[in-house]
């Protein structure tokens, strides 16, 4: 099995430049499902991408999260404010 770190996707400056997801009528889908686990550096890039969405007007929804993921994140509590599918 190969592992893929986060920060092997979300290595840019900005959060989630190359593979921010797409974006289908206001709505922002985030696609983690190469992911195996999220750093804090990387958990903060993607609070910073849904803070800035929401200035724009914009939902993000994060999909194809891998269990593993979805525990780390829920343990931080942020599965109440970013919407996971």
């Amino acid at each position: 099995m190969k592992i893929t770190r986060s920060k092997d996707l979300f290595s840019k400056s900005e959060a989630f430049p190359e593979h921010s997801g797409r974006l289908y009528e206001r709505v922002h889908y985030v696609d983690l499902k190469e992911v195996c686990f999220l750093t804090n550096s990387d958990i903060a890039r993607l609070i910073d991408k849904v803070k800035y969405n929401l200035s724009s007007g914009i939902e993000t929804r994060v999909i194809n999260v891998k269990p593993e993921v979805m525990d780390q994140l829920k343990q931080l509590e942020l599965d109440s404010i970013i919407n996971f599918e």
